[in-house]
């Protein structure tokens, strides 16, 4: 379960805070041109190695340029979606766990869980692990039984339209399966 708070700001601050904003929306809005010349020149990467690799397996014109226009369909969903939202629960944008209000991590249930932790500096990431934009394979957040909580301070007051939870796939998991991920938010 996600929960937003609402923050409130001590007098003075929204000015100041108006201030830094403003001087940050001008980086923000030069990092996000950048990075919208790279999503587009890595869109026409991924439609020429399709098909590149349509070409090698001599797949018929008339099937290549088929198979191209559903993958540009889908490489376009992946970009609205996933791309072109501004993602308000980040560490680096200033978002914060409330640790109080948090489900703890995981952190085993008997001695020898203990002592290998101390020995292996085996340690589980804790609940700001969620605030990254890493979603690699070990790179999560354990919590202690089958559901969890987490309360997220955002940086600022929005409005929420979407909420997206990520988790890694079976193909990228070294085991080659994610039977540990949540399934139902």
């Amino acid at each position: 379960m996600l929960i937003l708070q609402e923050m409130s700001w001590p007098r003075g601050a929204e000015q100041e805070l108006l201030g830094s904003s403003q001087a940050s929306v001008k980086q923000e809005m030069q990092d996000f041109n950048q990075k919208a010349v790279q999503v587009y020149a890595a869109r026409r990467n991924v439609l020429q190695i399709v098909r590149d690799v349509l070409e090698d397996h001599a797949v018929q014109e008339e099937q290549t340029q088929e198979i191209l226009q559903l993958t540009e369909v889908a490489v376009k969903k992946v970009l609205e979606n996933y791309v072109l939202m501004p993602d308000w629960a980040l560490e680096s944008t200033g978002a914060t766990i409330d640790e109080e209000r948090t489900s703890k991590s995981y952190g085993g249930k008997d001695m020898i869980t203990w002592m290998r932790s101390l020995f292996t500096f085996f340690f589980a990431n804790p609940p700001s692990t969620i605030l990254q934009p890493s979603i690699t394979p070990g790179n999560c957040w354990p919590f202690q039984g089958s559901q969890a909580h987490v309360v997220i301070r955002l940086p600022a007051h929005v409005w929420p339209t979407a909420f997206t939870v990520w988790h890694i796939s079976a193909a990228v998991s070294p085991s080659g399966e994610v039977s540990s991920a949540p399934r139902e938010f």
